[in-house]
């Protein structure tokens, strides 16, 4: 299994500090993603990170929220059902990782 590590803060639709808690999280890749299907920006309208690696937003929520937990919640709180969704960063802020690299200290947000 692959991972990505967010190395950056992705663009996006979500507050400034939302994404800014993803930099240094690792999260799975996933192995097939689903293809055709419609992409929205968790605000709605366009999504910011159209092309780039795919992840299970449940998982990635989840990592989160273990670090960042008011982050986490404002996730769960605007997209409700991540977990039939995926989440997409854009590839200009990551880096592909073959393990997954140890936890994060727990944030204070």
């Amino acid at each position: 299994m692959h991972y990505i590590i967010i190395t950056s803060v992705p663009p996006g639709q979500a507050p400034l500090w939302v994404r800014q808690a993803w930099v240094g999280l690792s999260i799975p890749l996933i192995e097939n993603p689903r293809q055709g299907v419609m992409q929205t920006g968790v605000g709605g309208g366009a999504p910011s990170n159209s092309d780039g690696y795919v992840v299970s937003a449940s998982v990635a929520i989840s990592r989160l929220h273990q670090i960042a937990p008011a982050a986490g919640r404002w996730w769960q709180k605007h997209l409700p059902f991540s977990s039939i969704c995926e989440m997409v960063f854009a590839t200009n802020v990551c880096r592909i990782l073959a393990v997954p690299l140890a936890k994060k200290t727990r944030r204070r947000w």
